[in-house]
């Protein structure tokens, strides 16, 4: 199946791909799940940006649980 992530990060002059959403773990979606909604394939040939990124307190009781979180 050729998706739009698949043609922009296959196909085009972009040197990166960059994601204009703001993806916080935790709230509403994993990391994994985030991923999914764009479609995205495991390995990509060209750098994908999350321009912001990052785990609320409020969703995590510790920094390491936060920073699992980020890590997908």
């Amino acid at each position: 199946m050729i998706t739009p992530s698949a043609i922009a990060l296959g196909k085009g002059d972009a040197h990166l791909i960059g994601l204009a959403q703001a993806i916080y773990p935790g709230l509403e979606l994993s990391l994994d799940q985030y991923v999914a909604n764009y479609e995205l394939p495991a390995t990509t040939a060209k750098p994908v940006l999350m321009a912001e990124f990052g785990a609320p307190m409020a969703s995590y009781p510790t920094v390491a649980a936060a920073a699992e979180a980020l890590q997908g």
